[in-house]
């Protein structure tokens, strides 16, 4: 019963989620229902794009109130047995993933496996994974958790891609290697899972002028209307518009310095996964790794688009505040330590 109960409540977060397109609770519902759904002490297997997906919405000890006690790259080549532990995979669904997954299957280091894929699974995938756990029979379900983007805040997103310098290189222009089929199709995948996290079907515009935005149009069309339809029709759903542009049309923006808060600190110190690296001798060492977040700090939220004069003047507030709690707390101190000699002195 509380299982089902909590399952509900889940679904009706995700549904209010699709309904305000907030693509931070989308995504943290996904992952979140892969780690609670399972009862029982588990790991968390994920890959190299899973990790930087699912560590920028929750942190280890956020992980551990569902009971997973070990995080593990699928790619470490671990042969240490955890007999006691349930195996959820999150991964995405690459032929690479695949293979380890077989792998992972036919030697069994957990007492059971949960797989889920941010993205669509094809069928010779599935007869691959079908045919590694005939003998052991280790897999207790298969699932596709639409979560194949990272999302930087609530209506932002990034696709990891290997490499984005060929697409925004103008050298590159001229010729069109592999490596630029490859981020072409890591962008289709990417926004093809975020369409279908949305549970709407786009409608794609391109620039004209851009061979990469005509290939990147070209092949999320065929994925949403040709290859896949079915799974892409969501019935009555309105339909939003994605705008494919070429960002070596536009050299001006990248040059120019925005005075907001989140694009100070991008500017002058590097934001990268949700993580500022503070490399100054004078920061201490533990501290110099801050995680950056709206959903956990409060003031990067309300300051996050603010000028720097805005910023200044929620500074002082935020000063002044913590001023006024430390005198109201030395003030009780000292009424405490009146108290207490007083009390010495009767006795």
């Amino acid at each position: 019963m509380a299982t089902n109960r909590a399952q509900g409540g889940m679904e009706k977060q995700r549904g209010e989620a699709l309904a305000q397109m907030h693509l931070t609770k989308i995504l943290r519902a996904y992952i979140l229902q892969t780690v609670a759904e399972v009862p029982g002490y588990k790991a968390l297997l994920l890959d190299k794009d899973t990790m930087r997906i699912t560590s920028t919405q929750f942190g280890r000890t956020e992980l551990a109130e569902h009971n997973v006690v070990q995080i593990e790259r699928i790619d470490s080549n671990d042969s240490k047995e955890h007999l006691e532990l349930k195996a959820l995979c999150l991964v995405r669904p690459t032929r690479e993933n695949v293979t380890l997954l077989k792998r992972e299957l036919r030697q069994p280091r957990y007492q059971s496996y949960h797989l889920y894929f941010t993205n669509l699974v094809s069928q010779m995938h599935l007869q691959d994974l079908a045919e590694a756990d005939a003998v052991k029979e280790q897999v207790q379900q298969v699932q596709e958790y639409y979560g194949d983007f990272m999302v930087v805040d609530t209506h932002h997103f990034m696709i990891p891609v290997p490499s984005n310098a060929v697409l925004i290189n103008p050298k590159a222009a001229a010729t069109v290697g592999a490596s630029e089929y490859e981020a072409v199709d890591r962008l289709v995948q990417g926004l093809s899972a975020l369409f279908l996290a949305l549970r709407r079907r786009p409608v794609i515009r391109y620039q004209r002028t851009s061979d990469a935005a005509k290939r990147l149009a070209e092949g999320l069309y065929a994925l949403t209307y040709k290859q896949q339809p079915g799974v892409f029709d969501f019935g009555s759903r309105s339909s939003p518009v994605v705008l494919l542009l070429d960002r070596r049309d536009d050299p001006v923006t990248p040059l120019l310095t925005q005075w907001t808060y989140q694009a100070m600190i991008h500017e002058l110190v590097g934001i990268k996964d949700n993580t500022v690296v503070l490399t100054s001798t004078k920061v201490p060492e533990q501290q110099r790794e801050v995680v950056i977040d709206t959903a956990s700090d409060d003031f990067y939220k309300k300051n996050l688009y603010n000028n720097y004069g805005e910023v200044g003047l929620s500074v002082k507030d935020l000063v002044d505040k913590f001023s006024q709690t430390s005198e109201q707390h030395k003030q009780v101190w000292c009424c405490r330590t009146v108290c207490f000699f007083f009390c010495l002195d009767v006795v």
